[in-house]
């Protein structure tokens, strides 16, 4: 069974109060893969983790050691990819690791919001230009499903499953994954999270838990954690 946890962290730092927390919660959880989506380096401790990120950036200011989207696992990661040919830069990471199932392909993403550089960054966009860019690139993908093992798709796809707010374009590409990927299904139905796992044909999810945006008052994330149990 392998055991693999899903976070945006609204860049809280290791050292801050909220990401010391984030490091016990981690920590508890124990999962096998962890993907971070806007999340600090140091989040995951190189004494326990063996991490892959983007090459590139987003394009908005950033600060050293933040990632858009990194993956971690216990074992070392091969045959990596750190960034689409053709799509925007610093948003998607590949590899293939080991895991209690085998080794498994995990690709780990971080899709543009709706407005990423309208209204700031480069300013150069319109509404869902880039999230339709990415997403685009992502389907067309050479190693989207590898032929041989398995694959989980996972990150902050910034759109609910079942679509419901975004453009008819947008809702049809995240929507053609679904032709490729089973959903892991929410714990509860009623709470749409933008943060998903999708994993190929054969792979069972066998449970779900969900971390929480805020302890006692703490504010954690702007996002639910959530971390799943797969059998191959």
């Amino acid at each position: 069974m392998l055991t693999i946890l899903n976070w945006n962290l609204e860049w809280k730092t290791a050292k801050s109060r909220s990401g010391r927390e984030i490091v016990r919660m981690i920590g508890n959880a124990n999962p096998d893969i962890a993907c971070l989506t806007e999340a600090y380096d140091q989040i995951l401790e190189p004494t326990s983790w063996q991490s892959i990120c983007p090459d590139g950036d987003s394009g908005y200011p950033t600060k050293e050691g933040r990632r858009k989207v990194m993956l971690g696992s216990k074992s070392p990661w091969t045959e990596t990819v750190t960034d689409l040919d053709t799509a925007l830069t610093g948003r998607f990471v590949s590899g293939l690791t080991d895991s209690s199932i085998g080794p498994v392909r995990v690709h780990g993403v971080c899709v543009p919001w709706s407005h990423a550089h309208v209204s700031s960054g480069r300013r150069d966009r319109k509404a869902w230009e880039d999230h339709i860019t990415f997403l685009s690139a992502l389907m067309a993908h050479d190693g989207l499903v590898d032929p041989v093992h398995p694959t989980i798709l996972v990150g902050d796809f910034n759109q609910t499953l079942p679509p419901k707010r975004a453009p008819e374009e947008a809702r049809n590409l995240l929507l053609a994954l679904l032709d490729r990927f089973d959903l892991a299904p929410p714990m509860n139905i009623e709470n749409r999270t933008v943060c998903h796992t999708l994993v190929s044909r054969g792979l069972l999810v066998t449970q779900r838990y969900e971390l929480p945006a805020s302890v006692d008052g703490l504010r954690l994330s702007d996002h639910q954690g959530h971390i799943h149990q797969i059998v191959g």
